[in-house]
């Protein structure tokens, strides 16, 4: 099994050197996991960071410069960007993290290895790391997901959204059988994996998006053709 971790980084982050950190120290060497990291032309603060991390695991950590600068709210934008440029290494499944995430397991890579045995990384399916405080936010696509909706994972900015409403009907996903993460920065909302707390929506929401249903019903008929 291959992983590929994909995380834009908010610009000067003061989240990316304890997620560095945690991802150094607490994977496993086997499975082989690749931590690819979207920077902000503009980030300064984390520059002394980026070299030390290339220095010390070039061949496993990987600096992806924005190409486009679109905020917060380029979230899906920036995750196709970092898919395409990883998929260059044809990982089994792709890892949606943030860089406010904590890895809170020591060896997760082996978790998720023992939780996904049996399952063909081609046929599309999504699994759901357990977060201690909040839902499913954190998704690893199998490479057979990425594939069935061309590498566009979400059609909005709230990314986790957007794929829990396309798989739960599906039902091609199931979560982690430990917790393994937690979102320091989480807005609580509700989940696949349980309700949480409701806070309110500001601003252009997700459900404002033009023709939500027809595009997700689109994306869910891909997928279940390649289910088969």
């Amino acid at each position: 099994m291959k992983i590929a971790l994909l995380c834009p980084v908010r610009c000067n982050s003061a989240y990316l050197a304890h997620f560095l950190a945690d991802v150094i120290t607490k994977t496993k060497l086997d499975p082989i996991v690749d931590l690819y990291l979207l920077i902000h032309p503009g980030d300064t603060w984390n520059s002394s960071i980026i070299a030390q991390a290339i220095a010390f695991a070039p061949e496993r950590i990987h600096f992806v410069q924005q190409n486009d600068l679109l905020g917060r709210r380029g979230l899906n934008v920036y995750y196709q960007q970092l898919i395409s440029e990883s998929a260059k290494d044809k990982p089994d499944w792709f890892g949606l993290m943030c860089e406010d995430f904590t890895i809170l397991k020591y060896g997760w890579n082996t978790l998720v290895e023992s939780d996904l045995a049996g399952r063909h990384p081609a046929v599309p399916f999504v699994y759901l790391p357990r977060m201690k405080s909040t839902g499913s936010v954190c998704h690893f696509l199998s490479r057979g997901y990425v594939d069935a909706v061309d590498g566009v994972i979400a059609g909005h900015w709230s990314v986790d959204s957007w794929i829990n409403d396309v798989i739960e009907p599906l039902h091609c996903y199931r979560g982690s059988s430990e917790i393994l993460f937690d979102d320091f920065t989480a807005q609580k909302a509700g989940c696949l994996m349980g309700e949480a707390p409701k806070v309110p929506e500001v601003g252009c929401t997700y459900r404002d998006h033009p023709n939500l249903n027809a595009i997700q019903t689109a994306e869910r008929e891909r997928i279940a053709r390649k289910i088969g």
